[in-house]
């Protein structure tokens, strides 16, 4: 039996290739110069195909930005998701949703810019990203730090409140990146201070929402 692909199923996977690298540079240039300031030409080349290939599988440059944020938030909002819904022990699943978080920061810190210029640049994409993404994570958060009140693991809180805590601690260094480098040379975005930033927030939550701090060595 052959184990060449037949020529459709070659097209097909070519043409999958091709989306991903656009998808991939779209997201180093976008996230450098924003939308408008984003050449379509330069992200072809960075993917190594011509404009005709790019706008062949993206309609114009808007609609591929579109296509770059629910590739990059649908990937790892899939993930955080699952790993919120498991029947794991509530602090055991929150230490670990830190990590997850640190680790996505880590590999793709391009997402972080390119978020907050979706933001701010195009409403109805704002509230689509908050809509889809943001907002049923923060609410399976709250409903996991609700189950971690309910058994016993963690104080009792406000499930709400302190799943926008969590988030803010998280989040925050990134978001305030800019002014950071610029005010005390501080650089989020290096692996030490990633390290760190990591550890520090699984020690605040463990602090400050844990029932028992001191306890479960085995923790994350």
């Amino acid at each position: 039996m052959s184990g060449t692909l037949p020529k459709t199923d070659q097209r097909l996977l070519r043409g999958a290739k091709a989306r991903a690298e656009i998808l991939r540079a779209a997201m180093q240039v976008f996230a450098e110069s924003g939308l408008e300031g984003a050449r379509t030409e330069a992200i072809a080349e960075a993917a190594g195909v011509n404009k005709a290939l790019l706008f062949y599988h993206f309609k114009s440059k808007e609609d591929l930005f579109r296509a770059v944020i629910e590739d990059v938030h649908g990937t790892s909002s899939g993930q955080f998701m699952a790993l919120l819904s498991s029947r794991r022990a509530p602090r055991e699943i929150l230490l670990r949703y830190v990590d997850v978080f640190v680790e996505r920061i880590t590999a793709c810190p391009e997402s972080v810019r390119l978020s907050q210029r979706a933001l701010m640049m195009d409403s109805k994409l704002a509230d689509r990203m908050m809509e889809r993404y943001f907002f049923p994570r923060l609410e399976r958060l709250a409903a996991l730090i609700r189950r971690g009140v309910k058994e016993g693991d963690f104080r009792p809180v406000d499930g709400l409140q302190a799943a926008i805590s969590v988030t803010a601690l998280l989040v925050f260094p990134f978001l305030g990146a800019t002014l950071f480098k610029k005010v005390e040379q501080y650089q989020p975005f290096e692996k030490a201070n990633l390290r760190r930033h990591r550890e520090m927030v699984k020690d605040m939550i463990r602090h400050g929402l844990f029932r028992h701090p001191e306890g479960h060595h085995h923790d994350a």
